[in-house]
């Protein structure tokens, strides 16, 4: 049983990063779609301003991940 908590804690902190990029790479890839009376090119740099937070979740994540097992 003390295993399955060391998994758990070891764990979470790349899990919680990947589900929290996954939440903003949605909303970076959908918000256009929701507001189509935005300039094309200012629905870009929205998009993109997203997804550099997504990017910026994504990498920690990785390593995280990378150097825990």
């Amino acid at each position: 049983m003390l295993f399955f908590w060391q998994f758990q804690v070891k764990y979470m902190g790349t899990v919680f990063l990947v589900i929290t990029e996954n939440i903003f790479m949605t909303i970076a890839s959908y918000w256009h779609l929701q507001h189509k009376e935005v300039a094309l090119w200012k629905a870009i740099l929205i998009s993109w301003g997203i997804a550099f937070f997504e990017y910026c979740l994504t990498v920690p994540a990785n390593r995280l991940g990378f150097f825990s097992s």
